[in-house]
């Protein structure tokens, strides 16, 4: 699984809209966009964003960058 794929299913299983992720962690619109497609892998509200979609560093950590190719 990728920190992408991590990031969206754990946002869709809590049930929180973009808008609401950036309501509860106070970024831009922007910023919260290039932290969910993961442009912006380890910066300054990586540990907020974690603890909201609750994703422990364990899984983060072993989640792929990016997309393997097949």
């Amino acid at each position: 699984m990728t920190k992408k794929e991590l990031l969206q299913s754990k946002k869709v299983t809590l049930g929180l809209s973009n808008s609401m992720i950036t309501d509860l962690i106070g970024f831009s619109d922007r910023t919260q966009r290039d932290y969910m497609k993961c442009k912006i892998i380890n910066g300054k509200y990586t540990p907020k964003l974690l603890e909201l979609l609750q994703i422990s560093l364990h899984d983060w950590n072993n989640a792929n960058d990016t997309e393997s190719e097949e």
